[in-house]
């Protein structure tokens, strides 16, 4: 009973949130900074983030990760929803979290989230990059 009971959550959560099944599903597998002089910085760092699968809405681009996660910004694009010829991607941004100063522009945070949907694998291989200069890469399906 309670394995039917479950199915049936399931099923009526599927139905609910329809944009769960056309979703891509994320494994982490490499997260480095940008150095001030350009280069990567060759060591992983927050190896526990690799713990949790990105999970990306395809409809609305919303991307749900503790770090990479866009669903607390303000704006959200998808610029392009992927094909055999491009690839999906998504930009998101705050509001301004700093007004402008004298001469200069004001502050917001950004994310973005490639996936090069163009390979021609089962996996498709992501970028994810953040306002802090954080890189993350892997592969979705």
């Amino acid at each position: 009973m309670a394995v039917a009971s479950a199915f049936l959550f399931g099923l009526a959560f599927t139905v609910v949130n329809p944009a769960l099944a056309d979703s891509f599903r994320c494994e982490l597998q490499n997260v480095v900074r940008q150095s001030e002089t350009g280069a990567l910085d060759g060591e992983v760092i927050f190896p526990n983030l690799m713990e949790t699968a990105i999970v990306v809405d395809r409809d609305t681009g919303k991307v749900f990760h503790p770090f990479f996660g866009n669903e607390n910004y303000a704006n959200r694009e998808v610029l392009d929803y992927g094909s055999s010829h491009s690839s999906f991607k998504v930009i998101s941004y705050s509001d301004l979290v700093s007004p402008p100063i004298e001469g200069e522009a004001g502050v917001r945070n950004f994310a973005m989230f490639i996936v090069h949907t163009h390979v021609d694998n089962q996996k498709k291989p992501f970028i994810a990059y953040d306002t802090l200069s954080t890189i993350g890469t892997g592969v979705c399906q």
